[in-house]
């Protein structure tokens, strides 16, 4: 797949286009959130993931995700962490 050939802008596209069909469709937007994160736009990567029910499972699966690690020390994406249970 896209995602895994590290072509995250195709993706990406493809996560945004499954979230426009169902916006309250949570898979798609975290999927969304990884790939723009492995791109490096983290204030666009956390706006996704705040669409997304903060659970201490949202905070565990993020933690293990390295699709995550570019932005890790970025402010924002802290902060969002910060605000998880």
């Amino acid at each position: 797949d896209e995602h895994r050939a590290g072509r995250y802008d195709r993706s990406g596209s493809w996560f945004a286009a499954a979230r426009n069909l169902d916006e309250g469709w949570e898979v798609p937007r975290y999927n969304l959130a990884c790939a723009l994160a492995r791109q490096g736009a983290a204030a666009v990567a956390v706006a996704e993931l705040r669409a997304v029910p903060a659970t201490a499972a949202l905070r565990a699966k993020i933690d293990g995700d390295e699709d995550f690690d570019p932005i890790r020390s970025d402010e924002a994406f802290v902060a969002f962490l910060e605000s998880l249970p």
